[in-house]
């Protein structure tokens, strides 16, 4: 072979070719390779970053329960609570890593590392930073009924951090617009005076009164349990402001429900003012007062105020009688809730079977605002000039503590720091 034959010669072209093409096609699937790597990392990441902020979001809706059942008003409040706190008030515990457990599986998703606090509002949005929540008070310290909850949780090293604010909201407690409400009432004198002043002179509105006894034809007689008072000696004001056989609007020989009762006794208990068996509110106590069961008794207060228009107060008795006595000058709602009575069969109205007397006034004392008898509790409603008069402004004093709810459009993602 000549030397210009060899120089032409192309058989080991296709050799170098097809090296060359390998090459190239190993160098794309290397890089494939290492793309589907990344993003089946980043798709491990992304999945154990939704199960982080799901157990996030879960540890807050847990301790927003947690709140729902008792507002912290008093230090030390909650303290911060974690995957290895015991369950108790304040803190769902290991209950919440059991319930993230049993929907997630995989060693990914082992050894989820949760917390929780609850960060009063008084010193502004300190739930942002780990060192300003750490230092912020667990309790209403302000008493706004306003907390923020911030809980984070750490799954396969992705950390997320949620919170949202709870709020507690008071409202008022729908009662009928009576000044009283009772099984019977009487008077303890047939002399020529306004014993019971139905119509409130400041708003011009009339609260009549209203009996669960007799017939819608009763006529009112001094003496009698049902309606005992002397309608010839004016003592009830406007005269005709009255009504027997009177069926409360929700039923049962009671003018609230069991649950609205509950959650006045709720909000005494959250106050510091509930009161155990045997024990009386002492004689100028404000805000929602609750006694569990005592028979109470005052007089003699010098005709202090008790209540005033600006600042009403709500007095209830769960169990028991009040007798009010000389200088006694009340202002608010008397609920007897009359636990120690009884009732009729359904559909009948009180009679001498189920009379028990509850509420007295006697001797000077004073009520401004409403009377609340439930089930066939009687009243005396005493024996001198404007024993018991109505007054709508007293009704205010009845508020309670609606169920704490977290607060709308106040979820906030709190980025890592």
């Amino acid at each position: 072979m000549s030397v210009r034959a060899g120089v032409t010669e192309e058989r080991g072209f296709a050799l170098v070719t097809s090296i060359i093409v390998l090459a190239i096609v190993l160098t794309l699937g290397l890089v494939a390779l290492q793309i589907t790597d990344v993003q089946t990392h980043q798709t491990g990441n992304e999945v154990r970053g939704e199960a982080a902020f799901n157990m996030a979001e879960s540890a807050l809706d847990a301790e927003a329960s947690q709140l729902q059942l008792a507002w912290p008003t008093a230090a030390p409040g909650y303290p911060a609570c974690n995957q290895a706190s015991t369950v108790g008030t304040g803190c769902p515990g290991t209950s919440l890593t059991s319930s993230f457990n049993s929907a997630y599986s995989g060693p990914q998703f082992a050894n989820p590392v949760w917390s929780t606090q609850v960060i009063d509002d008084a010193n502004g949005p300190s739930y942002y930073a780990d060192s300003l929540a750490g230092t912020a008070p667990s309790y209403d310290s302000n008493g706004d009924d306003k907390l923020w909850i911030r809980a984070e949780a750490t799954v396969g090293g992705q950390r997320r951090i949620v919170v949202a604010q709870m709020l507690r909201q008071v409202v008022v407690v729908n009662l009928p617009q009576n000044v009283i409400t009772s099984g019977g009432l009487h008077t303890s004198n047939n002399g020529n005076k306004i014993i019971i002043e139905a119509k409130d002179p400041n708003s011009g509105l009339t609260g009549g009164v209203a009996l669960r006894c007799g017939t819608a034809s009763t006529q009112p007689t001094y003496g009698d349990t049902c309606a005992g008072w002397d309608p010839k000696q004016g003592q009830l004001d406007p005269a005709g402001a009255y009504q027997t056989a009177y069926t409360d609007p929700g039923g049962g020989y009671q003018a609230l429900s069991n649950a609205t009762i509950q959650s006045l006794r709720n909000t005494a208990l959250l106050n510091g003012t509930d009161y155990p068996p045997g024990q009386c509110p002492p004689y100028g106590a404000t805000g929602v007062l609750f006694v569990e069961s005592a028979n109470c008794t005052y007089s003699g207060a010098g005709g202090q105020p008790w209540g005033t228009d600006a600042t009403p107060v709500m007095l209830i008795i769960a169990n028991g009688t009040l007798t009010f006595g000389a200088n006694v000058n009340f202002t608010g709602i008397i609920y007897m809730v009359n636990g120690q009575g009884t009732t009729p069969a359904p559909g009948q109205q009180c009679s001498a079977a189920q009379w028990n007397q509850v509420f007295t006034v006697q001797g000077g004392g004073a009520l401004h605002g409403a009377l609340f008898v439930d089930k066939c509790g009687t009243v005396d409603a005493g024996d001198k000039a404007f024993d018991i008069d109505y007054d709508t402004n007293a009704f205010k004093s009845a508020r309670a503590y609606a169920t704490p709810a977290l607060a709308k459009n106040t979820f906030r993602i709190v980025p890592n720091k």
